[in-house]
């Protein structure tokens, strides 16, 4: 188990709860103080989980950021991972498009700080697409064919990342592993078998 958090990058999440969208980058660092005291069997105000001593400490933290290099820099030196987003539609003119050169610049800063594990969240999946070449300039996704989608994980395998998350949906639906029959999912682990390298896929 991998606990990955981010600050997120829309105000709407944080309104519907009443948080504050501007402090976010705050509330996430005191939270995640608050969450490895807990973890480490401290109590924290009234609060106190009593972790087992095989579980103490908790779960290995990894910090979603993409535009955010502070918080690049903090994955790599205060937690565990960096993990980014697979399908981020920024403008380009912003940067934040997620696309293979995007994604090969972004494991570079990241390594360059000292940074280890990276993951790539919420890949879009389909394989009952075309197959298609993807561009390095191109929106990243593996809504293609399988040869294609094998291809392009291997490309992300090459570049360094350690793990790659897929998001299928259905009717605007997202799925889960035990949503997914079994064929479905013996295509979508076929992926790595086929692929150039062998990225974590879940």
């Amino acid at each position: 188990f991998t606990f990955g958090a981010g600050a997120g990058s829309g105000s709407k999440g944080y309104e519907a709860v009443g948080g504050d969208f501007d402090h976010r980058f705050k509330s996430l660092r005191n939270d995640l103080d608050t969450i490895r005291k807990l973890c480490r069997g401290e109590r924290v105000g009234n609060a106190e989980l009593f972790p087992w001593p095989s579980a103490l400490g908790g779960p290995p933290i990894v910090i979603g950021a993409w535009a955010s290099e502070r918080w690049m820099r903090r994955a790599a030196e205060q937690y565990d991972g960096w993990m980014c987003s697979g399908s981020y539609g920024r403008s380009k003119e912003r940067g934040q498009e997620t696309t293979l050169r995007s994604l090969r610049t972004k494991l570079e800063t990241f390594r360059a700080i000292g940074g280890k594990r990276a993951l790539i969240s919420s890949v879009m999946v389909d394989l009952d697409q075309p197959e298609s070449s993807l561009g390095d300039d191109e929106p990243f996704s593996l809504r293609c064919g399988p040869e294609s989608a094998a291809e392009r994980l291997g490309k992300l395998a090459d570049m360094g990342y350690d793990d790659v998350l897929l998001v299928k949906t259905q009717l605007g639906r997202l799925l889960y592993e035990a949503d997914l029959p079994a064929e479905d999912l013996a295509r979508l682990r076929g992926l790595v078998q086929r692929g150039s390298a062998t990225p974590a896929a879940g």
